[in-house]
């Protein structure tokens, strides 16, 4: 429940204590046991009903951050039609999904994309799978041990200012853990990689838990610098 100022404000003597407690649970593969719960607030949709983003303890965000294994990892797997990495953004690829419209209809040619959302798709992740894709893969273990510990930690529901009981949980990754994204891409790999070698014309992109076949991608491509 600590906010980073606080920790940073810390005499280095308490602070050196806290970094040999996240050096230790590293060490033995294991949380504290008061870190092993995730409270999720639950937010209002446009279009209605609710999302849970979850806050995770602090100590677990920092232990996180400054670990970049996974980051290592992402440079090397991630794939070019995955739109969720570094230097791209949802708002830029609707705005080169445009662009390539705007030239399809200058050289008299129609325009068509195709958008899939898939529907809850973070609760319905199945654990063993992405472990054993993890693993295949060759994501870092360490990582994956305990940022798993606290993915599948009991969950306390947050509205109105109540808090529910701790509910256990055997499927789905947080929403809201620096590494959730990177799951998703874990998950999704194998698949996305048959499915652009399979049907390479239909140029498919993937943002997280969105794709889009966008087949007006060649011509913009070969078009002169």
């Amino acid at each position: 429940m600590w906010h980073p100022n606080e920790l940073r404000s810390l005499p280095w003597c308490c602070r050196s204590k806290v970094a040999e407690g996240i050096d230790r649970s590293f060490q033995r593969l294991a949380w504290p046991h008061q870190h092993v719960l995730s409270l999720s607030p639950l937010l209002g949709k446009p279009t209605g009903g609710t999302r849970a983003i979850t806050k995770t303890p602090m100590l677990y965000r920092i232990s996180l951050r400054g670990l970049g294994g996974a980051k290592e990892w992402e440079s090397e797997f991630t794939q070019t039609y995955d739109k969720a990495k570094r230097g791209s953004s949802a708002l830029l690829t609707a705005l080169c999904r445009g662009l390539r419209a705007e030239i399809a209809k200058y050289i008299n040619k129609v325009p068509a994309a195709v958008f899939n959302d898939m529907e809850k798709f973070f609760d319905t992740l199945d654990i063993q799978e992405l472990l054993n894709d993890a693993l295949e893969l060759g994501f870092p273990s360490d990582l994956l041990v305990m940022a798993m510990a606290q993915h599948l930690a009991p969950r306390v529901l947050q509205a109105g200012g109540y808090s529910s009981m701790p509910i256990e949980v055997c499927r789905s990754i947080l929403q809201g853990c620096i590494l959730s994204v990177c799951f998703t891409r874990v998950y999704s790999l194998k698949d996305m990689i048959k499915l652009v070698k399979k049907h390479p014309k239909a140029n498919a992109t993937i943002f997280v838990d969105d794709t889009a076949s966008d087949p007006m991608q060649a011509p913009f491509r070969i078009m002169p610098k």
